[in-house]
């Protein structure tokens, strides 16, 4: 017997599955992500980004602006400046185009991963717990970057490995080869 909840699962995962092999993503959307990242870290400004995968997660997203733009340095340095209104939400990346700025996201209440960690990191964390997205986040207090995924939370060291992992999570999303998936699964854990 299948509940309402599993079956609407199943038809928004097939669904997704048919748009996430269409996709088609530059090769310097990764790079413009990892350098905005830094930038903010840099300049110790606080930022949430989301990335789908092929699990639906309008559920469990509150509030947001709509944005429709191309991912560039400018517009995510704008979008995460503190004196912009939006500033303390996530941005959320759907296929190619920032579609959602000042997003809400649900909060996680794992303290062992969270113990020093502030609200962004607590949201990062609670959507990855729910679905299979890739959430980044810039900490405004220690100026590091972190990764949200499949409810684990881990700092990134370097740009290079923000680049690398966006793409692996990209290959995986579109149906890469298993060789593909089992080397974002290995990165991430770390």
């Amino acid at each position: 017997v299948l509940f309402q909840p599993e079956l609407r699962k199943m038809l928004e995962k097939a669904a997704s599955l048919k748009r996430s092999r269409a996709l088609h993503i530059d090769d310097g959307f990764s790079q413009v992500i990892a350098e905005s990242l830094w930038k903010l870290s840099l300049k110790r400004i606080g930022a949430i980004m989301v990335i789908p995968g092929q699990e639906a997660i309008q559920q469990w997203l509150n509030g947001g602006y709509p944005l429709h733009a191309r991912p560039s340095v400018p517009i995510l340095l704008s979008i995460f400046d503190p004196n912009s209104p939006g500033h303390d939400g996530a941005a959320v990346v759907i296929e190619d185009r920032i579609e959602l700025f000042s997003v809400r996201l649900p909060l996680s209440d794992q303290v062992d991963q969270l113990h020093e960690r502030g609200t962004r990191h607590a949201a990062a964390l609670g959507l990855s717990e729910r679905v299979d997205a890739l959430v980044l986040v810039v900490s405004e207090e220690t100026s590091r970057v972190s990764i949200a995924v499949g409810g684990i939370l881990r700092v990134i060291p370097e740009p290079a490995e923000v680049t690398s992992l966006i793409d692996s999570f990209l290959k995986e999303k579109t149906g890469a080869s298993e060789e593909e998936t089992s080397q974002f699964a290995r990165v991430t854990r770390g």
